[in-house]
């Protein structure tokens, strides 16, 4: 009687610790199909349609803060929808996972430091209550903080829903 507990106390905690550990786990993956390159592994993890919605939000916000010119404004909310579409596919999110960065690295003839290799970002990660986790680089500056925010869809299946993108970016 006390092995059929122990047997069920073992399989309880195995639960529990794949239950925990499955958000890094994704990461693990997510970050894997990035270096590699491949598409198809990564968009298994990926909630396009939500972190297309995401990033509308953020971009529209920055878009609708007061400036000098309005009309400026105006017209980023008009194309915000058409440039998010546009550039939240597979390649530029496995380039945000890999470099911390959006945009690629343009190399400059003549410019000194450009022979050094890129720096891989270093990434903490956090829970925000039982179904987000959030995994975010960090830089020398708490300004240049890129994070990415997985969401729980089932028993233990995380999807990148969310790039939220540094400051320097919100700012106007």
């Amino acid at each position: 009687m006390n092995r059929n507990r122990l047997y069920v106390a073992l399989i309880l905690l195995a639960v529990a610790g794949y239950w925990f550990f499955s958000p890094y786990l994704t990461v693990y993956q997510l970050q894997t199909a990035a270096r590699a390159g491949d598409a198809g592994a990564f968009n298994k993890h990926v909630d396009y349609p939500a972190l297309r919605e995401n990033l509308k939000q953020q971009l529209a916000a920055i878009a609708a803060e007061p400036s000098d010119d309005s009309l400026v404004g105006k017209l980023g909310l008009l194309v915000i929808d058409k440039v998010v579409n546009a550039f939240v596919r597979p390649e530029a999110v496995m380039l945000a996972m890999q470099k911390g960065v959006f945009k690629p690295q343009q190399q400059h003839a003549g410019i000194e430091g450009q022979d050094e290799p890129a720096q891989k970002p270093d990434w903490t990660s956090s829970r925000q209550g039982l179904n987000t986790f959030i995994v975010q680089m960090t830089s020398g500056d708490d300004q240049g903080r890129l994070a990415l925010v997985l969401q729980r869809q089932g028993y233990a299946d995380w999807k990148l829903s969310d790039i939220r993108l540094p400051a320097e970016v919100r700012k106007p």
